[in-house]
């Protein structure tokens, strides 16, 4: 059962193009991803945590055993992608991990440790967030078994257990991205359904239903190409399913892979900002829609404001469901119900 030791928990996405020295550019195109990464980092440190700890898809695995990082600085850089100018340090949290690899051993699973490697993309990209945001603590970085499935649950109970046994403030980030396969440009092809796996995982997020993550069709995941089930799985079990705060920040597609940014889990009490603070200026004076439902009194909203000779565009600020990647069709019907335009 999860303590109060652990007092945060979040989503993240770990492509190399949400680093400024990669993305570029292209950066505008993730703008959304990136405030709301900014934002759920700040959420996380505001909690003044004693100690992070992160869980990565894309850190070396070994069969029926889950890699701890023993480096005694977690070091990671960005010169594989081609950029020399961000990287990571941070300092190892030992007795966490000591405390983890114990608390693993009761449970019945086994540990490996990882010595002498830079840390992969899926634990530098939110590491690198988090750094920005003012992190500079004792931090452990945990790899996933292969193949995987097997003891997700217990190894987050095992954070859990570790964090209380230790008295630590903990934070957990899970690291992942969704489909790889939501257009025909992705870098995995396309998969016509991955958009519904994506659908469904940030439906459930949304919702909080952490227990029903696991329910999604195998190979509707499969097929999808995502690398964030297992982590999330993790991160949610370490809070004891709890889900006092959660929100889904943001999600989009726009390279063919799906972003989604999340908090899983924020302990009850601490004021919290509610939105990215470059988005906060752009929204100030516009209309918040999040919910499907809203989008027909929008569009009759545009539609008389056309109509009564006003020129500009109704501003609207986009969230939740409506985020999603989709199309919108309007019928037009007269007080008589009879059919107007579309």
């Amino acid at each position: 059962m999860a303590d109060d030791t652990v007092v945060f928990a979040g989503l993240t996405p770990h492509a190399p193009i949400l680093i400024p020295g990669i993305g570029g550019k292209r950066l505008d195109e993730v703008k959304i991803t990136v405030d709301s990464m900014t934002v759920l980092s700040r959420r996380a440190l505001a909690f003044r945590p004693d100690t992070l700890v992160l869980i990565s898809p894309h850190s070396p695995r070994h069969q029926g055993a889950f890699g701890v990082w023993r480096t005694k600085r977690l070091r990671g850089s960005f010169e594989r992608f081609d950029s020399t100018e961000e990287n990571v340090e941070l300092p190892l949290d030992t007795e966490m991990v000591v405390a983890i690899e114990r608390e693993v051993r009761s449970r019945g699973l086994r540990t490996w440790s990882i010595l002498d490697e830079e840390l992969d993309h899926g634990a530098t990209v939110p590491l690198w967030y988090l750094e920005a945001a003012g992190w500079h603590g004792p931090t452990v970085v945990l790899s996933l078994a292969y193949p995987g499935g097997e003891g997700l649950g217990l190894l987050g109970e095992a954070i859990a257990s570790a964090a209380t046994a230790l008295g630590r403030r903990t934070v957990i980030i899970a690291s992942g991205d969704m489909s790889h396969k939501l257009t025909p440009a992705a870098p995995c092809g396309y998969e016509p359904n991955a958009r519904i796996f994506d659908q469904a995982f940030v439906g459930l997020l949304r919702r909080g239903a952490y227990a029903r993550l696991g329910e999604i069709d195998a190979h509707l995941q499969e097929s999808a190409a995502e690398d964030v089930v297992e982590s999330t799985l993790v991160a949610t079990a370490a809070t004891g399913g709890k889900n006092d705060g959660h929100e889904v920040l943001s999600y989009e597609g726009p390279f063919g892979v799906g972003y989604c940014v999340a908090v899983l889990y924020s302990k009850p009490g601490l004021d919290r900002e509610d939105s990215p603070p470059a988005a906060k200026a752009e929204t100030e004076n516009s209309q918040p829609v999040a919910k499907l439902e809203e989008l027909p009194s929008l569009a009759r909203r545009a539609i008389a404001e056309h109509l009564e000779g006003l020129r500009e565009i109704p501003q609207i600020s986009v969230g939740g469901e409506v985020a999603l990647p989709g199309c919108v069709f309007v019928t037009l019907y007269d007080e008589q119900g009879d059919l107007r335009g579309c």
